[in-house]
């Protein structure tokens, strides 16, 4: 049923003339479109202004993937500091000023540098560091590169190995490991590797 009432025609769009549109009519759509297109490339491929003011070209970006660091040959030297950290004062020995970053957020009100050892390792080498207790720590260079060293660290008590782990240490940055129970406090290791 149509809406102005049962007896009225249908409403129908008209038919397109023949011959409508002229030669000249065509020519104007048709280079109009081409000049669209033209002008869409043109932003598309435009090069960046400084090259195309004779500059050089804009530098490429980087691949997502970064090269790997150059590997590190020669001895790294590993530096372990044993610190007991206490609530049974608040004082800080002065030289744990190069862990100090890590140690503000320990528990503890007071820290007290026990020892502090390093020694030269090589690739696939090891060292063991007394620990006060009659502990020590065993620590083998698996990998080095030019940005951090790859470290096995064993904790030992006695002949009993108490603790395994393998660790990524950047370049010159320590690592903070807290340790066992000791003297009312507990034993905090700090491990660097510097090359």
């Amino acid at each position: 049923m149509n809406r102005h009432g049962p007896h009225a025609a249908p409403i129908q769009a008209p038919a397109p003339a023949a011959g409508r549109w002229s030669v000249s009519g065509r020519a104007r759509v048709l280079a109009s479109t081409l000049a669209a297109a033209l002008l869409m490339a043109g932003l598309l491929f435009q090069p960046a202004a400084s090259w195309a003011q004779g500059g050089r070209p804009p530098p490429s970006r980087p691949s997502p993937e970064a090269p790997a660091p150059a590997p590190v040959t020669g001895k790294v030297d590993v530096e372990l500091m044993v610190v007991h950290g206490t609530d049974a004062h608040s004082r800080i020995d002065a030289s744990l000023k190069p862990i100090m970053q890590h140690l503000r957020y320990m528990p503890h009100t007071g820290y007290t540098l026990l020892s502090r050892d390093d020694h030269d390792i090589s690739e696939g080498g090891h060292h063991d560091f007394p620990v006060e207790g009659g502990r020590r720590v065993d620590v083998k260079l698996i990998s080095v590169d030019g940005r951090q060293a790859k470290i096995r660290v064993e904790f030992y008590q006695g002949k009993v190995k108490k603790m395994e782990t393998v660790l990524a240490i950047h370049r010159n940055k320590a690592f903070v490991i807290v340790g066992p129970k000791h003297d009312g406090g507990e034993l905090i290791l700090a491990i660097t590797p510097r090359y």
